[in-house]
């Protein structure tokens, strides 16, 4: 049985605890017991937690500085975590991930802008659907929360705007040409 306010989560190697604790001594005294048990709950189980990589972090505006330690290695504290891909910051605007999201699909862009006049509408479709919307869709449901700001709102609808000009552009221009050609 898990105790009050605790949740936890694991996929494939990925494990979290979430620990809801108004009382910031009771919080880290909670977090050493969970995290503690936990890590021997996945030793019992033959998986090795690596300490070096274990991070806590702390949600709310400014939350307090705390130290939290797991069998004698402290915690890094972190103003944002990735879990499964997704950059979860501490006071949840997701700044981060859509940062991370234009950076990455940004160089995408920029490589299909080198081959797209190779490429017929189907491939080109395939490319962006597959290494372009594949990883703007995967964290949509961040798109529809509240803290989500109008400027990142704007950068996703930006992305994908220009996705889809790798597409729908080049096979316009080529209906204008056909037409032409008629």
């Amino acid at each position: 049985m898990l105790p009050k306010n605790v949740t936890y989560t694991s996929y494939a190697d990925d494990s979290y605890v979430v620990i809801d604790d108004p009382d910031l001594d009771s919080l880290v005294r909670r977090a050493e017991d969970c995290l503690t048990t936990h890590v021997a709950s996945l030793g019992g189980i033959g998986m090795k937690v690596n300490e070096s990589k274990t991070e806590i972090v702390l949600f709310g505006k400014d939350p307090p500085k705390v130290l939290v330690n797991v069998r004698g290695f402290p915690v890094k504290l972190k103003g944002s975590i990735k879990a499964l891909g997704v950059l979860i910051d501490k006071e949840l605007t997701w700044r981060e991930h859509i940062t991370s999201l234009r950076k990455r699909i940004s160089s995408i862009i920029g490589g299909m802008r080198l081959i797209r006049n190779k490429l017929t509408q189907e491939p080109s479709t395939m490319v962006v659907t597959s290494q372009i919307f594949s990883i703007l869709y995967y964290s949509c449901p961040v798109w529809l929360t509240p803290a989500l700001n109008r400027k990142c709102l704007k950068t996703v609808e930006n992305l994908h705007f220009r996705a889809l000009c790798l597409i729908i552009c080049d096979y316009r221009q080529g209906l204008a040409v056909m037409k032409s050609q008629q």
